[in-house]
């Protein structure tokens, strides 16, 4: 193995212990959870004040989802994902020691950047998990919404869900530099 990829995988091992009991896990998995738990909570009582009569129950199940959460509250995570892998170095104020170390500088931010979007991208493919299977649940305990009786129109949904990974590697690198 080359010395540069010696380094990077270095240099990301470390990062992933130093992460692994830290809330940047924890809000990577919680988050998607809760609002989709949130969402789930206001079909299951309210579905049939959104939801008009024959119409998908699930392209407005994944927009109730996906809209608020992409434009309010994805940006605000992304931030606080990057500012938790940061203050781990800041807090303890180790960055000199690890300016220190003899590897090169670079593998210490990719191996963050590495680590950042490894955690935006498990959080949101957490997200559609439980979109669909929030989804599943609706159609089995209200059967009355009628989402068992729909496709759950799982490409429209993985697009926008890969629209907002891509745009959350904008601020991202925006975060890092």
């Amino acid at each position: 193995m080359s010395h540069p990829m010696l380094y990077l995988r270095r240099g990301l091992g470390a990062e992933l212990l130093k992460y692994q009991r830290t809330p940047a896990l924890l809000l990577a998995i919680g988050a998607p959870f809760l609002i989709v738990l949130l969402n789930f909570c206001i079909f299951y009582f309210k579905g049939h004040v959104f939801l008009q009569p024959k119409k998908d129950p699930w392209l407005e199940f994944w927009l109730n989802n996906l809209y608020p959460t992409t434009q309010v509250l994805f940006p605000l995570y992304v931030i606080l994902v990057t500012v938790l892998i940061h203050q781990l170095e800041h807090q303890a104020h180790t960055m000199k020691l690890i300016y220190a170390l003899p590897m090169p500088k670079w593998t210490v931010y990719l191996g963050k950047v590495i680590l950042t979007l490894f955690l935006t991208a498990l959080s949101i493919l957490l997200f559609a998990f439980f979109i669909l299977l929030a989804g599943k649940l609706l159609g089995i305990f209200k059967p009355d919404l009628r989402f068992g009786r729909y496709d759950p129109r799982l490409g429209e949904g993985l697009g926008i869900v890969l629209r907002v990974y891509l745009a959350s590697l904008a601020m991202v690198a925006l975060q890092f530099w």
